[in-house]
């Protein structure tokens, strides 16, 4: 697993802003991991997931895992592992789910 030190997760924020750690198990018995780091998803990832998670959801998130990819283990540990991209789906999905608006009555 390749987690970076506070000096490098530093730089990688200063560069990117929010950074996100995704760490997802790599074998069936949960024993091996891999840990990547991902920025802040932006329009254009965006729009892409949205027109592939229609008819792929798995190879969305595999899109989204490359596009936002800015360090860890090597990408491919997770996207050509069918174990470790199916349990990077919920996480990844959150990432992509809107926020929670607030309103108030005046």
């Amino acid at each position: 697993m390749a987690e970076l030190t506070k000096e490098q997760l530093a730089g990688l924020k200063a560069k990117y802003g929010t950074v996100y750690t995704l760490t997802v198990p790599t074998n069936e018995d949960e024993t091996e991991f891999a840990t990547v780091y991902l920025r802040k998803i932006d329009r254009a990832c965006f729009s892409s997931v949205q027109k592939i998670v229609q008819t792929d959801s798995l190879k969305a998130i595999e899109n989204l895992i490359r596009t936002l990819y800015v360090g860890g283990d090597e990408v491919t540990k997770i996207t050509e592992n069918f174990d470790a991209l199916h349990s990077a789906e919920g996480a990844c999905l959150d990432m992509i789910k809107a926020k929670q608006e607030k309103k108030k009555k005046n």
